[in-house]
């Protein structure tokens, strides 16, 4: 695979992380009310269709194991930009920074049909009329910031990669799962 089409793919990937993250935002803001219509409730059921779909493109092992090997082939790249572009508190050498993307991704291949599985019950509650509050997990929220920032630095989106990593630490993201703030983190 040529470097245009790993950063293309790459690229591709951070989008479709950011458009997962929005609809979660939107999702969980609009369903922080109790008092919705039936056809307020159905139309949260289809935003909900459409965020567990995307979730399971993003988080299937093909897209994972892209994303993995292209952060293990710009591991290099990757701590040498972060160390430039990246927030104090975040991994920035390359062993920590490497291991903390693979972390991330080993997360998302976890939570992958969890998170599924848990949208899928809340979109069918909703479908019946049925009030229930709805996010993805902390977890998986922070794992996918993290990594999709790591990403898009590599691809050459700073400004964006700054964006991911204002919304993680402003999520309260480092401890979550990949341990952050552990030992020289």
């Amino acid at each position: 695979m040529s470097d245009l089409h790993e950063d293309e793919t790459a690229r591709s990937w951070v989008v479709q992380a950011i458009d997962v993250l929005a609809m979660d935002t939107l999702w969980t803001r609009q369903l922080g009310s109790d008092h919705m219509t039936p056809d307020e409730m159905r139309s949260m059921a289809d935003l909900g269709d459409g965020l567990r779909e995307a979730w399971l493109r993003l988080t299937s092992d093909a897209a994972l194991n892209q994303i993995d090997r292209y952060m293990h082939r710009h591991a290099d790249r990757a701590a040498r930009l972060a160390a430039r572009h990246g927030p104090e508190g975040v991994p920035m050498e390359r062993s920590a920074l490497a291991k903390r993307a693979h972390s991330s991704v080993g997360v998302l291949r976890e939570l992958h049909g969890l998170e599924a599985f848990t949208l899928e019950g809340k979109i069918d509650s909703l479908r019946a009329e049925v009030w229930t509050p709805g996010d993805l997990s902390e977890q998986a929220i922070c794992a996918l910031l993290f990594l999709s920032s790591v990403v898009a630095l590599v691809v050459g989106l700073a400004e964006v990669a700054g964006g991911l990593w204002t919304w993680f630490l402003a999520s309260k993201c480092r401890n979550v799962a990949l341990g952050f703030g552990e030992g020289g983190g």
